[in-house]
């Protein structure tokens, strides 16, 4: 099944929203937990995900809440924010079409203006403000 099929296919009465994980793995797997218990298939997670590829803890990061996601049957649409690393973000997409890249197994992150259908409902990912505070960050 596509990405685009199973979105169609979700239930229109569940819409599922996150954010601000910003690479914090116990939250993440908690969160998916308790969203697993709810009936989530399908996390629309709305900014600052915690993908950092190039990090020491990115791939590490990244594993573990694709695990946590395959473990409780859930997709994650992820809107980058001002805090996931735009330039590989922006490089995987670029590669995949101008559609949304599979970072992971049950990871996907979607175009900046990408529109799609999910359980009916049109949703729009826009996401990637400017950070306020890049210069304290490393």
């Amino acid at each position: 099944m596509t990405l685009a099929e199973r979105l169609a296919a979700h239930p229109a009465d569940h819409l599922h929203v996150a954010g601000d994980w910003h690479g914090h793995m116990s939250w993440a797997r908690r969160a998916l937990r308790t969203l697993a218990e709810d009936g989530c298939a399908t996390l629309m997670h709305v900014g600052d995900f915690g993908f950092f590829p190039g990090l020491r803890f990115g791939p590490q990061y990244l594993h573990a809440v694709d695990n946590a996601a395959g473990q409780c049957g859930i997709t994650i649409l992820v809107t980058a924010g001002n805090h996931d690393d735009h330039a590989v973000i922006d490089r995987l997409i670029a590669q995949n079409g101008n559609q949304p890249a599979k970072i992971a197994e049950h990871i996907w992150v979607l175009p900046r203006g990408h529109r799609f259908t999910l359980g009916g409902r049109t949703i729009v990912s826009l996401g990637g403000a400017a950070s306020i505070d890049f210069e304290s960050r490393t």
